[in-house]
């Protein structure tokens, strides 16, 4: 009997620490993470420059609301995307950052229009995960070049801007990255947690927002496919 009793504690100790490992793993993906007061993240186009040597960005899509754009860098005359990039605007731009925001939706690169202006920018994490999407797999196929990959690391987030103390939310994102570019141990390596207050996002809402990301990316790839998708000369 004690050993019966034994063993169901130890099954039960097992299950606790089961269940803790997997809530630390799913939190770790899911907090928001800020880092307002420590030293500037690069930005994606000078990460991708530093990198890969070359950086570009073409505009796949763009709405009011939507932009999809595609950052690459140069490779034997053929671009290579690192970073496709779904952005979804808030609801209202306000005046202070409207002429930040007319350059963006004609095709400038956000995050470098920002910083010119001289805009604080902050990433509050959603989520970074690991993500297997049919939709993926025509993206690493035909835009990233990379035919034998089907899971990329997904950072999805919100980013604000900050300037003279005023804070503005100004677009939902999400970034689905080249392997060779960024991982999720690299991504969560960058956006470490800080002893910010932490907001915590619903998960429901953002896999509606993954679902159609992955639904538009294979609509936008396969109309891509069919343009000459070699650079002009003039990225």
């Amino acid at each position: 009997m004690d050993v019966m009793r034994k063993d169901a504690m130890s099954a039960k100790s097992l299950t606790f620490h089961l269940v803790a490992l997997f809530l630390s793993t799913t939190l770790t993906f899911s907090k928001s993470t800020e880092n307002p007061s420590g030293p500037p993240i690069p930005l994606n186009s000078e990460r991708i420059k530093s990198q890969f040597g070359s950086y570009g960005i073409e505009i796949l899509k763009q709405t009011p609301k939507v932009r999809i754009s595609n950052l690459y860098s140069h490779h034997d005359g053929e671009r290579i995307c690192r970073t496709l990039a779904v952005v979804h605007f808030a609801e209202t731009i306000p005046q202070t950052l409207r002429r930040e925001h007319d350059r963006i939706v004609k095709g400038e690169s956000l995050g470098a229009v920002l910083k010119q202006a001289g805009w604080r920018i902050t990433k509050s994490t959603i989520h970074i995960r690991l993500m297997a999407l049919d939709g993926f797999q025509l993206l690493s196929e035909r835009l990233m070049k990379a035919p034998r990959t089907r899971v990329l690391a997904v950072h999805h987030y919100d980013l604000s801007v900050n300037r003279s103390g005023q804070r503005i939310h100004y677009a939902t994102i999400t970034e689905i990255h080249h392997p060779d570019y960024l991982t999720t141990s690299k991504l969560q390596r960058i956006y470490k947690p800080s002893s910010a207050e932490e907001e915590v996002r619903p998960d429901e809402s953002s896999s509606v927002t993954l679902e159609k990301v992955e639904q538009e990316i294979t609509r936008l790839v396969s109309k891509h496919q069919k343009r000459d998708p070699r650079p002009s000369g003039q990225d």
